[in-house]
């Protein structure tokens, strides 16, 4: 009887060697719920109409809990918004003191373990936004 618990031991670590494999955190971020994007600091370069309230959007969705950044030529923010599931992440800055005006957009499709800088622009405004996806 114990040869047969033995045999049946076997077995079971052959099974889970078959199904379980090791991953790293960055690869079960991405099974679980995909790619997300967090902004660092934002760097007004140029403010169309002289002033920017800033909000960033995550594939379309608003983050932030409606909050805005105020922003004018030279100010620089910390700006600590986090989205974005999938596999690529669009981000989208936009104006709430514009109607929603959009300041530009990049999309980003692979970790960023170290911080990156991007510049975009849109409706007169230059933005610097430095982020990172580390999962």
């Amino acid at each position: 009887m114990a040869r047969s618990n033995q045999s049946n031991s076997i077995a079971l670590s052959e099974i889970n060697d078959q199904f379980f494999t090791e991953v790293s955190p960055e690869q079960a971020a991405v099974v679980e719920g995909g790619l997300r994007v967090q902004l660092l600091q934002l760097r007004c370069l140029e403010a169309g109409g002289g002033s920017d309230q800033v909000f960033a959007e995550f594939n379309g969705v608003r983050s932030g809990f409606g909050r805005t950044q105020f922003m004018r030529r030279n100010f620089v923010a910390n700006f600590t918004e986090a989205g974005g599931s999938g596999s690529s992440v669009r981000v989208r800055l936009r104006d709430a003191s514009n109607g929603n005006a959009s300041l530009g957009s990049f999309r980003v499709s692979s970790t960023v373990k170290n911080s990156r800088t991007q510049v975009i622009s849109g409706n007169g405004s230059r933005y610097e936004v430095t982020f990172n996806a580390p999962f």
